[in-house]
């Protein structure tokens, strides 16, 4: 395991309704970019779509990579 996923919630007016906030873990996790780039490039019904990758700078200076895609109802372990 390498991230952890929240269900968040848009406050900017941009968008509405929930998303799938998937966090890193580790600070400066590559994998975190290469996953935003595949899925920058997928469009298929069953792939969630990018909408927002970057970084999360901790409170302690840390930066942890993000992304957020849409959120796909699942079952949860």
């Amino acid at each position: 395991m390498y991230g952890t996923v929240y269900a968040a919630e848009r406050t900017d007016g941009e968008r509405t309704g929930l998303a799938a906030l998937k966090l890193a873990i580790s600070p400066a996790d590559a994998r975190f970019e290469r996953e935003a780039e595949l899925l920058a490039r997928i469009r298929h019904p069953n792939v969630p779509r990018l909408m927002d990758a970057g970084l999360w700078r901790a409170p302690s200076g840390g930066s942890h990579p993000f992304v957020v895609m849409e959120c796909v109802e699942g079952v949860l372990r």
